[in-house]
């Protein structure tokens, strides 16, 4: 990141200094403007012009500065965070954040809180405000741009103290207050993806509640709604003790929300928002933990529905490897019920797509993906000879090998470490006679069930939603700037 620079003489009539002015004039016909779109363009040609230490595309611009003072610091870092919210287009929030975090000491420094000039306190509260929120953003949406040193526990600690200082600056405006509150309440719901505590669930609760409280007429009460919702679901998922009637109720939420919000997505003719996927990703997760504390297996069934739900359309890295491994054995446990050989199919490749995306530190074990993939495609294989289905079963099994070797897969995947080795060595056999052209018939070994390594103990699995809170962002705060001029 650009270092914050050290204050320079000016000349005003250099191309420097007449830039400096320019952009200081954008800035203030943008919030004169009341954040009219032409004038924060305008605005950001003009901070461009000038120099604040970061390219169009928000990466640092190598020997750049920034902006000589303070307040054309916290003006460029404003202006940043609005076309962030703009264009919806992250990688502005990081050059946001740090325009806005190296400003605010200075300004407060100088003495602008007590300031005679309006101006400057309208421009110190922007600076604190949108700090804030970058700072909340960013630990949900790029927790690395904030730099290695600090921990999440640190930076969300921080970010809660912080709430509590902007929180007198909030309190007249019903906007500024809703939005307050949503973003505690998702610095909570970080605290309980990581550490499952009731303190965490609760304070996230409390403070989604006062958001629907502060009746914002601008809000959108059922997705605000939803948001407990989610907190619930989490609840529930991310604990081993959730008995049926608790997750039976969060799944059953979740389908409220969800068949809500398409109905009012047909009726007034708009797409569905993403958190819409986010509700039938959680009611799936639900259903497959239902699955195994229940043992009812007419839980994968429900399950399927909301698995194609979530997985329709999704963006690429929308699930994690665990996500995807948990949705490819529901599809393939309901296709082989129905002899659906299609769904099986769907089923083997999100197994496939689940175990090359799979990241153990985020995802954890993947004995009963690879396992599933492997047996399935290697059972399938002695029936129709299709070498394609090889790839698969040698996909599965280095997995399987790995864990073993790792000494993460303990004794009761001992039958799956035995299909593995069997397996593994046919593959690598018919690999090294396709390899030499050699003409022999290979013995296929019988394809035995690696047993217990195939059945998904859903209820000792960790939620693989832990770490994909809803997608939807706060609405803008600088959608009515009060920014540092009348």
């Amino acid at each position: 990141m650009p270092p914050e620079p050290s204050p320079q003489p000016l000349d005003p009539a250099s191309p420097h200094g007449q830039a400096l002015v320019a952009a200081e004039a954008a800035y203030g016909d943008w919030v004169l403007s009341g954040g009219a779109a032409a004038q924060l363009n305008l605005a950001q040609a003009a901070f461009r012009t000038l120099g604040d230490g970061f390219h169009a595309d928000g990466t640092p611009a190598a020997g750049s500065d920034g902006p000589p003072t303070p307040e054309l610091r916290a003006m460029a870092g404003v202006v940043r965070y609005a076309s962030f919210e703009a264009a919806g287009d992250a990688a502005q929030l990081p050059a946001a954040w740090h325009l806005l975090d190296t400003a605010l000491p200075a300004l407060e420094a100088a003495g602008a809180d007590s300031a005679e000039d309006e101006e400057a306190r309208r421009l110190l509260r922007a600076c604190r405000v949108l700090r804030w929120h970058a700072l909340c953003l960013l630990l949900e949406e790029a927790p690395a741009a904030l730099g290695p040193a600090a921990s999440p526990d640190d930076l969300v600690a921080e970010a809660l103290r912080t709430a509590e200082e902007v929180g007198p600056l909030l309190a007249e405006d019903p906007g500024d207050r809703y939005r307050w509150h949503l973003g505690q309440g998702r610095l909570h719901l970080l605290t309980l993806t990581r550490h499952a505590t009731e303190e965490a669930r609760d304070s996230a609760l409390a403070h989604y509640r006062a958001a629907l409280d502060v009746g914002w007429d601008a809000a959108d009460r059922l997705w605000t709604a939803y948001l407990g919702a989610e907190i619930r679901a989490l609840w529930a998922l991310l604990r081993t003790t959730a008995g049926p009637d608790e997750l039976r109720a969060a799944a059953d939420e979740m389908r409220h929300f969800r068949e809500e919000h398409l109905a009012r997505s047909a009726r007034d003719t708009t797409p569905p928002e993403p958190w819409s996927r986010d509700a039938a990703t959680y009611a799936a997760q639900l259903h497959v933990r239902l699955w195994g504390v229940a043992r009812d297996p007419a839980q994968a069934e429900a399950a399927e529905p909301y698995v194609r739900a979530s997985l329709d359309g999704a963006p690429d890295g929308t699930h994690t490897g665990l996500q995807l491994a948990v949705f490819g054995q529901v599809l393939t446990e309901t296709g082989g019920r129905r002899s659906d050989r299609a769904a099986v199919d769907e089923g083997i490749a999100v197994l496939r797509r689940a175990l090359r995306r799979w990241q153990p530190e985020r995802d954890g074990l993947s004995v009963t993906p690879a396992a599933l993939l492997a047996s399935h495609q290697f059972a399938r294989y002695q029936g129709d000879r299709a070498v394609a289905r090889l790839h698969d079963v040698a996909l599965g099994v280095r997995h399987l090998l790995t864990a073993a070797a790792d000494g993460a897969a303990g004794p009761e995947y001992a039958s799956a470490r035995t299909f593995a080795a069997t397996v593994g060595a046919f593959c690598r056999e018919y690999s090294s006679l396709t390899a030499s052209s050699t003409r022999r018939t290979l013995t296929t070994p019988p394809c035995r069930s690696p047993g217990k390594a195939v059945c998904w103990d859903a209820s000792a699995t960790r939620s693989p939603m832990a770490t994909c809170p809803s997608t939807r962002r706060p609405p803008s705060p600088t959608s009515s700037p009060g920014c540092g001029r009348r």
